[in-house]
C-alpha cells in the first residue's frame, strides 16, 4: 500500500467500522443502567455497540473506539 494511502487512512476522521459508542459517567449507577439499556437495544437492532465508562476508562480508549 502506498505511503500516501496509509497516511490518509490514519489521519482521517472516518470510522473504520460503522457502529455506536455509548460513553457515560455514573455516580449512583442510574446513568450506567440507562447506557447499558440503550446499548442492548441497539444491539438487538444489529448495530455494533461499544460501551465506555468514562469514570473507569481512559479517555484515549473512548476516543479510539469512536473511530
Amino acid at each position: 500500500m502506498p505511503f500516501i494511502t496509509v497516511r490518509i487512512a490514519c489521519t482521517s476522521y472516518a470510522p473504520e467500522t460503522d457502529g455506536v459508542l455509548v460513553a457515560y459517567a455514573s455516580v449512583y449507577g442510574h446513568t450506567e443502567a440507562a447506557a447499558k439499556l440503550l446499548a442492548d437495544s441497539l444491539r438487538q437492532k444489529g448495530i455494533a455497540v461499544t460501551v465506555c465508562d468514562l469514570a473507569r476508562t481512559d479517555v484515549s480508549y473512548a476516543v479510539q473506539n469512536a473511530f
